[in-house]
């Protein structure tokens, strides 16, 4: 992964811990396309802050990092998804701390077993579990759970809905994955009013939504929403 800029390291390392190699593991290196390789590092420079044109909210105290990943249906956005949160959640540039602890994806019910199957493809239950809300088990028991409890937290919009006060709850939610972004284009909605009420440093958007929309702005507005409400809630 590319070296953090001077400015990066002068405004996010301030224990002035040495700078270390992220690398991105073999397990996906090896298997995936070239442009899922591009799509992880592009990712993982957006949600660093390594492209100040990301660093949103800059007037403000705690700035948010985010980005839009617009490729077509059957490209990869998962896996790639997959790969830079197990490297956040592994690695950090700064004397190897983790970039985050706790990482939550929303997705439309469709597509939860989709994403449970392929976490278990590329990183096994025991590497990384994912606690995935459902009828059965629920936010609140995620809560009561120790320390060492999952973290990644697996949930359909619909579950997003009912949940939403106990998942204010939940500590240390580092970063916010919205699958299919392009429904929360209406700023309006319950869902994405919900959204922006999350305290997260970082946020990906995936969509399936032609790159002109987002020129036109869509996804812009989604994302810069969501981005600004979570920092100043």
């Amino acid at each position: 992964m590319p070296k953090p800029p001077a400015n990066c390291i002068w405004s996010q390392n301030p224990d002035n811990l040495p700078i270390v190699d992220v690398v991105l593991e073999s397990k996906f290196a090896s298997r995936l396309q070239p442009h899922q390789c591009e799509g992880i590092i592009f990712l993982y420079k957006c949600l660093m802050g390594f492209q100040p044109y990301v660093a949103l909210n800059e007037s403000d105290a705690q700035i948010t990092y985010g980005c839009i990943l617009a490729d077509e249906m059957g490209l990869g956005k998962t896996v790639q998804a997959i790969a830079t949160i197990w490297l956040l959640i592994r690695q950090g540039p700064y004397g190897g701390r983790p970039v985050i602890q706790r990482c939550l994806i929303v997705t439309p019910g469709t597509l939860v077993q989709n994403w449970q199957k392929e976490f278990s493809k590329w990183l096994g239950r025991e590497q990384l579990p994912v606690y995935c809300v459902d009828q059965n088990h629920s936010v609140k028991k995620y809560l009561t759970m120790s320390s060492d409890s999952p973290q990644v937290i697996l949930m359909s919009y619909e579950m997003f809905l009912q949940h939403t006060s106990e998942i204010y709850e939940i500590s240390d939610l580092d970063m916010v994955v919205c699958d299919e972004g392009h429904r929360l284009k209406n700023s309006n909605i319950n869902t994405t009013m919900a959204l922006c009420r999350l305290r997260t440093r970082r946020c990906i958007l995936f969509t399936r939504t032609h790159y002109k929309r987002i020129q036109d702005g869509i996804g812009r507005r989604t994302i810069k929403h969501l981005s600004r409400k979570s920092s100043n809630s």
